[in-house]
């Protein structure tokens, strides 16, 4: 349970949010420049910051929102 625990609160960071923002806008910059690319790049950047199962689920819906 501690781990758990652990992660739960790493995720609650503020720097940690921060940093998963500043990456999740600088990778959908590329998909912006480049057409593709954005889950590719983020989600192992995302991993070492938050939840795997977060993570997936934020570029799932950001990436039907830029899509459409």
């Amino acid at each position: 349970m501690t781990g758990q625990k652990d992660e739960a609160e790493r995720f609650r960071s503020l720097e940690t949010l921060a940093v998963a923002a500043l990456v999740t806008a600088a990778t959908y910059l590329v998909f912006g420049t480049t057409g593709f690319g954005s889950t590719v790049l983020a989600l192992p950047l995302l991993a070492h910051l938050v939840p795997i199962k977060f993570a997936v689920s934020l570029l799932l819906l950001l990436d039907f929102a830029a899509k459409s």
